[in-house]
């Protein structure tokens, strides 16, 4: 679809949770413009112009990949780093996520309606959540940071393979690596054999 009006490609739909419609031209500022409750959803390759934010207290947006993949250099966030206001993302729908994905402080991100394969890097506070990371999906590399030396809370693994997790803690202590599963999961290595709850992951 062509934009009667800049002659531009249309490649996002957002919707609002009072049922408003609209298409855009760009990805990004369908995130960062969207409302509460708003689903902005992808209606053709694209990438994100820019770094993307869903951030405001109580505020949830969701993205449908719809089929096609989030691309691009810049980053996707839920909340905004060194704001207290947090933000709730929610990706559902099939595709692959090939930008960085960032959970700050008092935000959420929530993939349990997320049927892709592949997501390309992870980033997550301390004081932040991550719900449902699919059984069959790959993260290339997850990092983990905490400023304050606790564990990064409300991960609760319980599916997912992943390439490399990153410990990054500014206070220099070992990760447990077993706080990260939820009761009853474990991490499995390529040979098979499980991981040790008590493993520990050292700060890079």
């Amino acid at each position: 679809y062509i934009c009667n009006t800049c002659n531009m490609q249309i490649v996002v739909k957002t919707e609002t949770k009072s049922g408003a419609v609209k298409y855009g031209t760009d990805l990004t500022a369908a995130i960062n413009e969207a409302e509460d409750g708003t689903t902005v959803t992808i209606l053709r390759e694209t990438s994100l112009s820019k770094n993307a934010y869903v951030s405001g207290r109580k505020k949830t947006v969701t993205l449908n990949l719809n089929g096609y993949s989030v691309t691009g250099n810049y980053t996707l966030n839920a909340g905004i780093l060194d704001s207290e206001e947090g933000g709730t993302l929610a990706i559902v729908g099939k595709g692959d996520i090939q930008t960085s994905l960032i959970v700050v402080k008092n935000s959420t991100l929530d993939l349990s309606g997320w049927t892709g394969e592949n997501l390309n890097y992870l980033s997550v506070y301390e004081q932040s959540s991550v719900i449902g990371i699919p059984s069959g999906a790959y993260i290339n590399k997850m990092c983990l940071t905490s400023f304050t030396g606790s564990n990064v809370s409300e991960v609760a693994l319980k599916g997912g393979s992943y390439g490399e997790i990153w410990w990054n803690n500014f206070k220099g202590t070992d990760l447990n690596l077993g706080s990260l599963l939820a009761p009853g999961y474990a991490f499995q290595s390529d040979s098979g054999d499980f991981v040790s709850y008590s493993e520990k992951l050292a700060p890079v």
